[in-house]
Order: C-alpha cells, then structure tokens, then sequence
C-alpha cells in the first residue's frame, strides 16, 4: 500500500511539471466578447479523440468564432491531470469523465459547474433519457452532459461452450460448476487481470450481490451498515480467494494489464471475460469473428442486477456563460447522428439520448442484448464508481491480498472498514 501511494506522488510530482507546460491549453477561453474567439479546451481519453480532427474542422467551419483544443490522455493520467489542474485552477473548459466517486469528487471540490438551471432553461429532460440524467446527477447536481450508459455482463466464447456441452448458468452454484468444468478442460474460465484493480474488482462485485442481496448490498455502498464482520462481505472475499488460488485466473493475473487480456480470449485459451457493451466494438475493430462471442448475466441471485456505470463531460466552473453555450454547442454536434455513423467507433451505443435507443451498429449483435437484460433485471453501480476514491484504493489493494493468501477474508472486511473510516474523517 505504501509503495503504491508513494509512486503515485512521484508521477504526480512529475505530472506537475508537465502540467505547467500545458497550462496554456487549460481553461484558456476568451469569454467571446467583442467579437473575440471563444477556445473550447477539451480532455479526454486517447480513444475517444481517434479521428476527431474532422469533426471539429467541421463544427468550427460552421461556426466561426469558436475554436476546440483536444487533449489525449491514458485513463491514468486523465485521473493524474486532472486531479493537479483542479488544485491549480488550470482545468480545462469541459473533460471526460465517469459517475459516481468518480466524477463527484469534482463537485465536491467546488471546481465543476451545476448543469442543473442550463439544463431546466435547455428542456434536457427532453433530450436525454432519465437513466442518463440520473447518472449524471452528483451530491445534488446535475454535474455532466451524459455521454453514454454502460451496463456489464459476461462475454463468453460460443464454440467452447459447444464444445463442452456447457449452457448459460441460471444460478450461482450453477455458474460455480460451469466454471470448474471450463478449467478442467485446460482451458482459463475468467480472464481477469489486477492491473489496474477495476477489472478484477467486476468478478468480485458479483459475488457480494449474490451474497448480500440487492438491499444489503446497496446499503454496503453507502455505509448503512458496517463491513467489518458482515458475513455477506466475507463470503464474497472468501469465494473470490477460492477462485483466484484455484486457477480460475489466467496466470500471473496479478501482474497482467487489462489490456493485454485478449492476447488470452482472442485465441480461445479463456472462455469468460466481463465486459461491457464496448466489447463489441474492440472485438470487431481487432478484426476477430463477432459471432464467436455471446453474453450472459452472471446469476448472482434476486434479479440478477447487472453492474452499470456513466461516463459524462463536465465543465470547469470558471467558464462564462457564452464559453458553456460554445461547449454544449459543440457536444450536441459531436452527438449528431452523422458524426456517429460516420464515427462509430468514438461512441458508447446507444447514444444516451431520447430517441436514439435504437441507433446500434447491426454488427454489434450482443449490444442490443446487454441492454434489454439490464432494463429487465436491474442495475446497481459498480463499485469503484459507487465508492469514495479511498475505499476504492483499499478495495484494489484488497483483493491483491486476499488473492495471494496475505490476508484472510475476515481481515480483508475489516481493512475495507479502516479505508472507509478514513474516508468519513477526512470528509
């Protein structure tokens, strides 16, 4: 834990220096006056600006006057500039960003602008879907213009399933026997990776429904009620250890990137991987056979709630009200349904719009799916969304313990309990 909080202040410290540098294309905007030129600075992540250039030629030839600066980012140094630029007062005009802990702390922070009185004055209960909006709503506020609603579930390889005779499993115990049938045919039934934590935390979670319930596990994420000693919390550490010491993980998973996890599913060494409806997307755009892949929800009991999450772009509170109307100008254009055929692998489908519910890809065939399971079986938010930054770090340390053998599951519960204690005292 010490280790990894000490390199994340060097990169910080470096990020810092870097960030100076840059500053310059922060929150740099104009106010548009007298005719001056309104600059749009824009941060988001590398994979959502591939190809953006022509978007932005356009939007600009169309309206002179209003320029947008993009900068790329890893989803770590987004979280690291970010972070430095909010203490510095450099932030840019709007970034990219997800719900929850995530996103609220901006709010927090005081650093982000209410969307709530733009959006009443702009009908946007008429344009975005009220899931959308929900999402995007932080301690209060309305604190993003919804960019997309992601709803997870297990993508799986057909042909090893028919191969071994295996169907969807409706219960957990059933999912439990599909899991060691997988393995004992030679072949990784979960491809995970702990680098970072969030995709080995999705297995997790899974268990925690199925052991806590809907209610209880609800109430967990917000602190009703303790985790120390919680029976639900300790059974789902101690099946989540049973799993990762019984080589249901690839090998080496604590070391693995997350990126590197098709290198595994591609070939059919793995059967499992949970993901999200962009899944889709990177399976077709790596040129692999989409109809060698189908979903499933993981059984985790009740309904079977599937774990969602939304991703937003925010706007620096220092921005003038022409510069807001220049930036959300902007966002509507990107969204126009032209930009999306033409681009559609720089969008979350279905565009979390009124209207647009039916705007997915024909060759995204398991998209359509994930979503009608999780209007039909429910949600809940995943976890290091629905949890403060701290709990997060000490969930992610967690689990690298408790799959080593370092920590036993009733300790685990307990050093989740220190990381939200430490959460409530620095407030």
């Amino acid at each position: 834990m010490k280790k990894k909080i000490l390199a994340l202040l060097a990169v910080l410290c470096i990020s810092v220096f870097a960030l100076f540098a840059f500053s310059a294309c922060g929150n740099d905007n104009d106010g548009g006056a007298d005719g001056e030129t309104i600059n749009i600075t824009w941060w988001d992540l590398n994979e959502h600006l591939t190809g953006i250039d022509s978007i932005i030629a356009s939007f600009e030839s169309q309206n002179p006057g209003i320029t947008v600066t993009t900068a790329g980012h890893s989803n770590e140094t987004l979280h690291q500039n970010l972070q430095i630029s909010a203490m510095n007062d450099t932030l840019p005009s709007m970034w990219f960003m997800w719900g929850g802990a995530l996103g609220g702390r901006y709010v927090q922070y005081g650093v982000s602008r209410d969307l709530t009185s733009f959006a009443n004055a702009n009908n946007w209960n008429q344009v975005f879907t009220p899931a959308s909006l929900q999402l995007a709503t932080l301690h209060g506020e309305l604190a993003g213009f919804p960019r997309a609603m992601n709803i997870l579930a297990v993508y799986y390889r057909r042909d090893i399933f028919e191969d071994l005779g295996l169907s969807h499993p409706t219960t957990m115990a059933e999912f439990h026997t599909l899991v060691e049938t997988i393995h004992a045919a030679g072949i990784t039934p979960i491809n995970t990776a702990s680098v970072p934590g969030w995709h080995i935390m999705r297995l997790w979670e899974q268990f925690l429904e199925h052991y806590a319930g809907a209610v209880q596990h609800d109430q967990l994420q917000i602190f009703e009620i303790p985790w120390e000693g919680n029976q639900a919390v300790i059974d789902s550490f101690a099946t989540f250890q049973r799993y990762a010491q019984s080589g249901f993980f690839p090998d080496g998973f604590i070391s693995m990137e997350a990126g590197d996890l098709t290198l595994l599913l591609y070939p059919g060494f793995s059967a499992m991987q949970i993901e999200g409806p962009w899944f889709d997307s990177s399976i077709i755009n790596d040129q692999q056979d989409i109809e060698l892949y189908g979903i499933f929800p993981l059984p985790n009991g009740g309904t079977n709630r599937l774990s969602a999450f939304g991703e937003m772009y925010m706007f620096n509170d220092n921005l003038t009200d022409e510069e807001l109307e220049a930036a959300v100008a902007f966002l509507h254009y990107f969204f126009e349904q032209h930009n999306v055929d033409t681009h559609p692998n720089l969008f979350g489908v279905p565009i979390p719009q009124i209207g647009r519910e039916g705007g997915i890809p024909a060759e995204q065939v398991n998209v359509p799916a994930i979503f009608a399971t999780g209007s039909v079986n429910g949600t809940f938010t995943i976890s290091d969304q629905a949890l403060p930054p701290i709990v997060v770090d000490a969930l992610f340390n967690v689990l690298d313990y408790v799959a080593l053998g370092t920590m036993t599951p009733e300790e685990a519960a307990a050093f989740m309990q220190r990381g939200i204690e430490r959460h409530q005292q620095e407030g």
